[in-house]
């Protein structure tokens, strides 16, 4: 640096009232760790790319922790990132060790009504009516099939009475999640493919369209994948664990879960050693199970 160059200022030293332009958000999930109290002992802060998928995390741990507590944390953080995310690479798990500081400062924030809010809410006072003429039509619309399928199925019940042969119906769902009824169970019995438990969600992009019960699958190269008691990142425990190129059989299914931006289908599996559980085939952004040819 010459004398005519300026000193660099840091972010600090510009002072003012507006915090720079340059400033880049990076998204990141943030997970509280405690211990059984409820008490915190630690952070998780998992740093993502704009695909959602894991970039590097941070353990912050606290300087006032017993040496147990650590190894619980330490523990508890890569069990979230093992069952929450997936990765070609290991991802680096940095722990850091921080001070808690018990004071607080209150930053004031505008008061007055985002752009956003005020668009949405309009000259009504806030009363988004687009949204409730949704609704309402979307209550007129079920209504409307309610009616067509009480009538349809009034019109079979009266050909059936006369005479004419009973229709067979198709597997009934029952209503909560991962269950389906003893018609479902008896299908997926013979090794043909059930109707899927949809959930009124759209098919998948990225799962397989080939699986179908009675078929061996594998996990494809460079994942692992965490079996669950019931369908559902969210749903039932962790049963068990199948990494690259492990088999298994599909014995049930499929159901269809919400996933960030596709549908996740879940398939009853049966491991060689006899462990039943329900396995992902696909993530919102990759394919995870395919059949063995």
């Amino acid at each position: 640096m010459t004398a005519n160059d300026s000193p660099l200022k840091t972010t600090s030293s510009i002072g003012g009232i507006r915090a720079p332009a340059s400033f880049q958000a990076i998204e990141a999930k943030y997970y509280n760790i405690t211990d059984r109290t409820g008490m915190p002992i630690a952070g998780l802060l998992v740093l993502q790319d704009r695909l959602q998928r894991p970039v590097r995390a941070e353990l912050h741990l606290y300087d006032d922790l017993e040496d147990s507590m650590r190894e619980v944390a330490l523990r508890q953080s890569q069990l979230i990132l093992q069952d929450r995310y997936y990765s070609r690479e290991p991802v680096q798990l940095r722990v850091m060790h921080t001070f808690p500081e018990r004071s607080a400062v209150d930053v004031p924030l505008p008061a007055g009504q985002s752009k956003k809010q005020a668009s949405a809410g309009g000259k009504s006072g806030g009363v988004n009516w687009k949204m409730v003429a949704g609704v309402v039509i979307g209550l007129l619309l079920v209504a409307a099939i309610i009616w067509g399928v009480s009538h349809f199925m009034g019109q079979r019940q009266t050909a059936s009475s006369d005479g004419a042969a009973p229709a067979v119906s198709a597997p009934v769902e029952s209503s909560s999640q991962g269950e389906t009824s003893q018609e479902t169970q008896t299908t997926a019995a013979t090794g043909s493919n059930p109707a899927p438990q949809t959930n009124g969600l759209p098919p998948s992009k990225n799962a397989h369209p080939d699986l179908a019960v009675g078929q061996t699958v594998r996990v494809v190269p460079g994942y692992q994948i965490t079996l669950r008691s019931e369908p559902g990142a969210e749903s039932g425990v962790d049963v068990a664990y199948m990494k690259e190129g492990d088999q298994a059989v599909i014995i049930g299914g499929p159901v269809w879960a919400q996933g960030d931006s596709d549908t996740i289908v879940w398939w009853q599996v049966q491991l060689p050693d006899g462990t039943e559980a329900w396995a992902p085939a696909n993530t919102s952004q990759l394919r995870l199970l395919e059949p063995v040819e």
